[in-house]
């Protein structure tokens, strides 16, 4: 029988995430793909309404939101990074491209999240 989450939350604001992540057994839920995956008897903080999902590219520094999806990252990429680049078959951004692409399929892409696939490393 899959795990179910014993409880779901929707903050809308940073500090209250915060807050209910704070409580014993309680997870943030960012993609859910590694929830989707594994399951989970544990609280889960949907993190969606936190606006934690911004991309920002200027002075040849990227950033990138926690919440933000693979696919997301990759079109930025292309798009505005690599746009006019001579970069765009070598270099940085054209390897981020290639290992957004590498991850999986577009199902898994368009679910996953940046800060997600980091969290869910630091597990193992």
């Amino acid at each position: 029988m899959p795990k179910k989450p014993s409880s779901y939350h929707r903050p809308r604001s940073l500090e209250e995430a915060l807050g209910q992540l704070s409580k014993p057994d309680t997870k943030p839920l960012a993609g859910g793909t590694m929830l989707l995956a594994n399951g989970t008897n544990s609280a889960v903080v949907d993190l969606q309404d936190l606006g934690l999902d911004q991309l920002e590219y200027g002075s040849g520094s990227l950033t990138v939101g926690a919440m933000t999806r693979l696919t997301d990252l990759r079109r930025f990429i292309t798009d505005v990074v690599l746009s006019g680049s001579l970069e765009s078959t070598k270099g940085p951004g054209s390897l981020l491209v290639d290992g957004i692409h590498r991850a999986g399929p577009n199902t898994y892409r368009n679910a996953a999240t940046v800060g997600g696939i980091v969290a869910s490393r630091l597990e193992d």
